[in-house]
């Protein structure tokens, strides 16, 4: 998205700002550069936010200022913090991949063995997606069908080194074992 916009901005003769957190949940980060482009005379903001209920006050000061705030992907706590909300219904999506993946391990006689590769705890998306997968798969939070969770933050690097961890911890994440019929 920031590689078009750049090159796009001044077509239309837009002075374009951008910022970026240390991470996905970098909540201060964010607030920081709401403030700072406020005060550098910003229209509106485009935002996708680390932490739906932190991110709220400095959204307020934004759009008392005359801002208009959108949020992509992910949903302020209260949705009606911003003027609008551009984004995936991460619930419905995670409750898909969840009816596939029981599909999928119906369909090839496989007793599943989940590791999950979460967001981080109070990031909506993330536990948006996190709970529909459950749904969708039928199962709950401590269901013994799941070996194990870790938080990437939104890192890969994390996220290659949780899935280590986890398949360390629970060697048959990874094998093709069959249900008993």
């Amino acid at each position: 998205m920031k590689d078009v916009a750049e090159s796009t901005a001044d077509d239309d003769n837009v002075k374009l700002l951008t910022a970026a957190g240390t991470s996905d949940v970098d909540n201060r980060s964010q607030v920081a550069a709401l403030d700072k482009m406020t005060q550098e005379g910003a229209k509106g903001i485009l935002i996708t936010p680390a932490d739906s209920k932190a991110i709220v006050p400095a959204i307020e000061k934004a759009r008392k200022a005359g801002v208009t705030v959108i949020a992509l992907d992910t949903p302020t706590q209260p949705r009606s913090a911003v003027n609008a909300l551009y984004a995936t219904d991460n619930q419905q999506a995670g409750r898909l991949i969840g009816r596939y993946a029981k599909a999928k391990a119906a369909e090839l006689h496989l007793k599943p063995k989940i590791a999950m590769l979460d967001l981080s705890p109070g990031i909506t998306s993330g536990e948006l997606r996190h709970q529909g997968f459950l749904e969708g798969f039928g199962i709950s939070n401590g269901d013994p069908q799941i070996a194990g969770s870790v938080d990437t933050l939104g890192e890969t690097a994390r996220a290659e080194d949780g899935m280590r961890r986890l398949l360390k911890s629970d060697p048959g994440i990874n094998e093709k074992e069959k249900e008993k019929n």
